[in-house]
Order: structure tokens, then sequence, then C-alpha cells
């Protein structure tokens, strides 16, 4: 049976925070990133993976078209 000597509490505290902030921008530059980066090395994926990150590929770039910015 436990007693309250079988554990000890210890508080710690955290004196950094990290924010980070992602814009729509940054997602879908990744998304566009990774889509190409499994099409050069298409044959270790399979053809369902590549062609759901082609289409991934595809959308960010009609929203960035969408929204009015650049290819990256």
């Amino acid at each position: 049976m436990a007693t309250s000597d079988d554990y000890e509490l210890i508080e710690v505290q955290v004196s950094k925070k990290i924010d980070v902030k992602l814009t729509l921008e940054d997602l879908l530059n990744a998304v566009s990133q990774q889509a190409n980066a499994v099409n050069t090395g298409a044959a270790q994926a399979p053809p369902q993976v590549v062609d759901r990150l082609r289409q991934l590929g595809e959308m960010a770039h009609e929203i960035r078209d969408q929204l009015g910015g650049g290819s990256a």
C-alpha cells in the first residue's frame, strides 16, 4: 500500500516562454516544399502519397494565387 513517503512532489518553474508565429504563407511554403521533396524521390513513396502531396502542392499554389501572393 502506498504511503505519502513513496513519492515526492517537485515543482519546476519555467522561466522561458517560446512564442511561435506561423503565417499562412509559412504553411503554404511548407506544404509546397514537402510535396516537391516527395516528388523528387517518388520511388520511395507509395503512389497514393505522391498523388495526395501533388494535390496539396497544387492547392497551396491556388490558395497563394487567390490571396494575391507570389509563388515561392
